[in-house]
């Protein structure tokens, strides 16, 4: 190639051999947005890129490849940073050549999971009574917030000095300092940022073009009522003193070191977000029939713990409209919990009750079990988890203790499917479910046949009054039985193909039938799903007609990025029953019920030699026996359970070596575990029996003597599908007063 060649060759120092086999050259823009990616394994590298259509503010960063659990993720000079990628300076030699510097070593980025989730809900008026709703088919744009404390550098000291003077006018001073006369800016913070008022913000309507930090549109953003001056919250002396301070260098990391408790004031001014914070989409998802959205994030360990932010469209008459837009500062989930629910109230006039989009074709989503736990989350296999050996038919329980299948179903639940539109047809118009238990409590095997279920069931549609309002009616779906077995119809995908009202419409989610569980002997059952015709025939389909939700942490990548679902045919699963033509004839899966509660007792404490006075409380120790043992009883019949055990003593508050924490039968914080301990109330078998013995100084901690309180909780994993039920939690409280004998 020519030396005035056209394209940029990249070339690496000789001595970075080793580093640059591993490293990748990021190509971006001045928005910080990739432009291209090359590897340096081979010392010299072509960009494709021309360097006479690049524009001013090109940057080049150098860092190791992106993991591919990141590859939905957008890329960019932020992303970049918080991997380990590092800046090299971009300035090309002759020949459009770029010569890097020695490299850094770029080990294998670590990272973490986040779910982020959460759900959209109105206030509808419905029968002329209020009802809370979900908002299905919404876009929900999901960001990540970088507060300034990445790159405070960058600000202009003008800017800091016109955000610290607004500060000073709402920061109550808790003491006079002396006035050091006004501060001279070389350059006023007018002719960077106009100035506003301070405490009273309608509508920032543009954009700031600030390359450096990326442009950031403030339009539409409305401060709420929560942003008045003396809805603030009360800063720390120390704080108001630092932004109060002569010295532009101690408000200066007074405001990054405080910055936490600073992001309420930050609401009353607009102007300076884009100074302030950076606000990078990560996603864009849809909510479903349930108004339900998640995403699957990863980050890099390096980086801060998620700021997550999200804003929300609906699709109204056509046109995407933004109806949800907080702040950026007070609507930020500052280091969010992940896994925890983001829910969002919308008010919007115009929203319409949720109506999902019908799928398309001859689909038979097999959903959920009730609003929050999705058929396929449920282990079909008899792996162990947690602190179950076999956790078949089992759900996640999301607790402290790990997301492990240690959750059974109880109480009443729905199972919820979804037609597509090619359902019903000429040849299939209703189904059936029918079910038989495979497994008792204990999972031995049980040999009964199956049964079908049964009752009636109907499907709620809501129309539109002349008065603009809304009602409601319902569909009755079935049973109705052929040879006494029942059957419900498959609804039409558009309510109005089913009932008289034009303006009808109903959730595209089917409530297929209903489990009452505590009807049902404990143990694993297996249900099964067909399709019949109008005359209760059994009708076998396509393999292919049944879908389950995705699971990205075991499926094959997606074939395109908001793909949710996946064939049932051929997963690990084995959901399908197949004749001998390889059709479906039904959808199988495993559930485990049970509806036994936790127990939970504390037994007496043995102090000293042994003896301790129950009637009055007290435990008595001398210098030959100086210790003290807690024990308690904390259990479910399959473990079902978690258990929290806590003293505190008199008023000085929590004992923590005397705490105790886990899941059932794995005792923690030194805790044994016993099932043969002599006793003289309880006998001298006794199991889930939790104990610990301890000198007694250590629980008296410089007190002569001391009584002490003991709360045990036994927590069930049980659920609904939706809601933990709490109905089978145990608790007990006990107390004990320790003394040296007179």
């Amino acid at each position: 190639m020519p030396e005035n060649q056209k394209f940029i060759k990249i070339i690496t120092n000789p001595a970075d051999k080793e580093t640059a086999g591993n490293a990748k050259a990021y190509l971006l823009d001045n928005q910080g947005n990739l432009i291209e990616k090359v590897s340096l394994s081979k010392g010299e590298t072509t960009l494709k890129s021309v360097p006479e259509k690049l524009g001013k503010g090109t940057r080049l960063m150098i860092g190791s490849d992106i993991p591919k659990e990141f590859q939905n993720q957008k890329i960019t000079s932020s992303f970049l940073l918080k991997m380990g990628a590092k800046e090299v300076p971009f300035h090309l030699s002759t020949g459009n050549k770029l010569l890097l510097p020695i490299l850094p070593k770029f080990p294998f980025p670590l990272f973490h999971w986040c779910n982020i989730k959460g759900s959209l809900s109105k206030t509808f008026s419905i029968d002329n009574i209020p009802e809370v709703q979900p908002v299905c088919e919404a876009r929900v744009h999901i960001c990540e917030v970088d507060p300034f404390v990445w790159w405070w550098q960058k600000v202009p000291d003008p800017v800091f000095l016109d955000l610290i003077n607004k500060l000073k006018t709402v920061v109550q001073i808790p003491k006079p300092i002396p006035d050091p006369g006004p501060i001279k800016p070389q350059i006023s913070p007018s002719a960077i940022r106009p100035d506003i008022q301070s405490h009273v913000v309608k509508t920032i309507s543009g954009k700031i073009n600030n390359p450096e930090l990326k442009n950031f549109s403030t339009s539409a953003i409305h401060l709420s009522s929560a942003t008045k001056l003396e809805s603030l919250p009360v800063l720390p002396d120390i704080v108001k003193n630092g932004i109060m301070s002569p010295s532009l260098t101690v408000a200066q990391n007074t405001i990054i070191n405080n910055l936490h408790l600073l992001h309420p004031y930050f609401c009353l001014w607009p102007i300076f977000w884009p100074w302030l914070y950076r606000c990078d989409e990560i996603a864009v998802v849809t909510t479903d029939c349930l108004g339900k959205f998640e995403f699957p994030y990863f980050y890099f360990e390096n980086g801060d713990k998620p700021d997550i932010y999200i804003w929300v469209e609906v699709n109204i008459n056509g046109e995407w409209i933004t109806v949800y837009k907080p702040s950026l500062p007070c609507g930020t989930y500052w280091d969010y919990a992940c896994g925890t629910d983001i829910n969002v109230r919308l008010t919007d006039s115009r929203i319409r009750p949720c109506v999902c989009n019908p799928i398309q074709g001859n689909i038979i989503w097999m959903k959920n079990v009730n609003t929050g736990t999705s058929i396929r989350a449920i282990q079909q296999n008899s792996a162990s988890s947690g602190n179950q050996e076999n956790a078949v038919g089992l759900n996640n329980y999301f607790s402290e203790f790990g997301n492990f299948k240690i959750s059974p179903f109880g109480s009443t639940f729905p199972f919820i499917i979804q037609f597509g539109n090619g359902y019903p047809n000429s040849a299939a118009t209703h189904y059936r479910w029918k079910y038989k238990r495979v497994k008792d409590a204990f999972l031995n095997n049980v040999s009964e046949g199956y049964a079908y279920l049964e009752g009636e069931l109907f499907k709620n549609y809501t129309y539109q009054l002349p008065n603009g309002n809304f009602a409601t009616k319902s569909f009755r779906l079935g049973a109705d039985y052929d040879a006494g077995i029942p059957k419900y119809i498959i609804p039409h995908v558009h309510a109005t193909d089913d009932v008289p009202e034009s303006t009808a419409e109903w959730n595209q989610d089917t409530y297929s039938i209903y489990i009452n569980s505590p009807n049902f002997s404990n143990g694993l059952y297996e249900f099964v799903f067909e399709l019949t015709d109008n005359a209760g025939n059994l009708i076998p389909v396509n393999a292919n007609d049944y879908v389950v939700t995705r699971n990205d942490a075991v499926d094959p990548p997606k074939t395109f990025p908001d793909e949710v679902t996946i064939h049932a045919d051929g997963l690990p699963e084995n959901y399908l029953i197949k004749n001998f033509g390889g059709q479906a004839t039904g959808f199988r899966f495993l559930l485990r019920i049970d509806n036994q509660h936790c127990y939970a007792n504390i037994i007496d404490a043995l102090v000293g030699s042994g003896s301790t006075d129950t009637a009055c409380g007290f435990g008595h120790f001398n210098d030959a026996n100086h210790h003290a043992r807690l024990r308690f009883f904390a259990g479910h019949p399959q473990n079902f359970g978690v258990y929290h055990f806590n003293v505190t003593k008199g008023n000085s508050g929590d004992v923590a070596v005397a705490d105790s924490k886990g899941l059932l039968k794995s005792p923690g914080n030194g805790y044994s575990l016993s099932i043969d301990v002599p006793d003289a109330d309880h006998g001298s078998a006794l199991e889930d029996l939790y104990h610990n013995q301890f000198n007694v100084d250590t629980l008296l901690n410089g007190c002569p003597q001391a009584a002490f309180a003991e709360i045990l909780g036994v927590w069930s994993t049980h659920t609904d599908g939706t809601n933990h039920l709490y109905n089978l939690d145990a608790s007990d409280t006990a107390a004990i007063a320790i003394a040296p004998k007179s």
